[in-house]
This record gives structure tokens, C-alpha cells and sequence, in this order.
């Protein structure tokens, strides 16, 4: 197998590779150089860009040389995908708290849309430096408008037992400074404790209570939409704590999170 971290890029070193090598690192060429958008929604691979931008071409050189159908180098950067070899198995096969995290991102920005809010960026999982603490600070999705600049970060909690403590808000008020976000979101699939909604509200950060359904759950639940739901639909509700609602028809990930 070629270590695409140790490969020397040059059409020399390709040439004498096998089929199959070629492949492979064509296939981790491309996980290494792509970004990943769904909708307004950006998935960025988080590797260092190890594979310079000319891999491309000198790879397509070589494939076309040897008549090796891009189809072949497809299939394999897919393999990979639902093995969750790479990046894009955050979509294809996500684990379900990278499920879960997707579709509340995916729920979000949605909402934005339905208020009227135009967004600069989408960022799921992003990665930033922070100002006070020197490190790499994880946002599980930042929202940035440039004009004005404004940023939010957004942070969710896959919870199943408990609602989340107030230790868990003061945290995430920290990491607010540290990224200089002008505000917070903060979502759960539990729901909050009371001094954590204090201590969230005293900061401005937005709490949200996520759930997914399906299309039984939603009949019982809501009767009187029988005639808007599908039967194969799947089925989001974001709460907030004052007392509004949005329902969303699933569409990211396919199967529902485990409950």
C-alpha cells in the first residue's frame, strides 16, 4: 500500500506503481484535497493538505496513459467512504452521533433560512485556534455572516439519560470567548437542567431540545398533519425553551439515530 504521507509526487514515481497502487492513492489524493458541501451546509476534510494541488493532473496523466476508467478510482474513494475510511463517511456512514450532529447542523441552518437569515458560511465541524487558550478549539457547526461580521457556534450534546448540567454550559461560555463568537447555540436531545437554562440565558445562548421521528411516531404525535407527512418520510423537531417549534423532513443520512 502507498503512504500518500511519504509519496514523492513526480510522474517518474508514479509510473512505476501497479494498477491497484495508482489507484489507492488517487483515491486518498482526492479525500485529502476535497471539501464536502449539502446545501448550505460545508463539510471541510480536517487532514493537513498533504497531496500537492499538480497530484491531480500528474494522476489523470498517468490513469489516461494507462486507460484506467476514472469510474475504477470512484468506486474505491467510495469503498473507502462507507468503511469509513475517509472523510465523506460523515455522510455516507456516519456513526450516529456524527449522524446526529449532522442533521441538527442541517436543521439549523434550515431555520435560518425559514427567519430570513442569510448565512456567509456553514461550517460543520470546524476547527479553531483559541485566542485565550492557545489550542485547536472544535465547534460542531460555526455560523459566520461577514458583513457584518458576526459568528455563532454551536455545540451539541448526544445525551440519551441525562439533560445537561450547568458545568457543561459554563464550558461551553468559555469556549465562546476563546473562538470570539458573539453568541452560542446550544442544542440537546434531553433537554437542559434548570440552572443550566439560567446560567444559558444569563449569556445569551440559545437552547434547543432535538428529536428525530418517524412517520407512525409523527401520526400519533400529530394527528391533524396526517396529510403532510410521508410514509417513508423521517422527521426532525428543534424546541426551544420558549415554547416554539419547527418540523423538518429528514433528508441527510437516511436512517433514523437510536433512541
Amino acid at each position: 500500500m502507498v503512504n500518500i504521507k511519504s509519496f514523492k509526487w513526480a510522474s517518474d514515481n508514479l509510473q512505476k506503481l501497479s494498477d491497484s497502487e495508482l489507484i489507492e492513492l488517487a483515491s486518498s489524493a482526492i479525500s485529502d484535497r476535497t471539501d464536502l458541501r449539502v446545501g448550505s451546509l460545508i463539510i471541510e476534510n480536517k487532514k493537513e493538505k498533504i497531496a500537492p494541488k499538480e497530484s491531480f493532473d500528474l494522476i489523470l496523466k498517468e490513469t489516461e496513459k494507462r486507460k484506467i476508467p476514472l469510474e475504477r478510482i470512484a468506486q474505491h474513494f467510495s469503498d473507502n467512504a462507507f468503511r469509513g475510511n475517509n472523510f465523506a463517511s460523515n455522510l455516507v456512514a456516519p456513526t450516529n452521533w456524527k449522524r446526529y450532529e449532522i442533521h441538527i447542523s442541517d436543521a439549523i441552518v434550515q431555520l435560518l433560512k425559514m427567519e430570513g437569515i442569510k448565512l456567509d458560511k456553514a461550517e460543520y465541524d470546524a476547527r479553531i485556534l483559541g485566542i485565550y487558550s492557545k489550542g485547536i478549539r472544535r465547534i460542531d457547526l460555526l455560523l459566520t455572516k461577514f458583513q457584518p461580521k458576526h459568528i455563532v457556534a454551536c455545540e451539541f450534546k448526544d445525551y440519551h439519560r441525562t439533560k445537561i448540567s450547568i458545568d457543561r454550559v459554563e464550558s461551553f461560555v468559555h469556549k465562546i470567548k476563546d473562538v470570539c463568537a458573539n453568541r452560542g447555540v446550544m442544542v440537546s436531545c434531553r433537554g437542559f437542567q434548570k440552572s443550566a437554562i439560567n446560567v444559558a440565558k444569563a449569556n445569551s445562548i440559545v437552547l434547543f431540545v432535538f428529536s428525530e421521528h418517524s412517520y407512525d411516531e409523527m401520526l400519533k404525535m400529530y394527528p391533524n398533519r396526517a396529510s403532510q407527512l410521508k410514509s417513508d418520510g423521517c422527521y426532525w423537531i428543534l424546541k426551544d425553551y420558549d415554547d416554539h417549534e419547527w418540523v423538518f423532513e429528514g433528508k441527510l443520512t437516511g436512517k433514523p439515530i437510536k433512541k
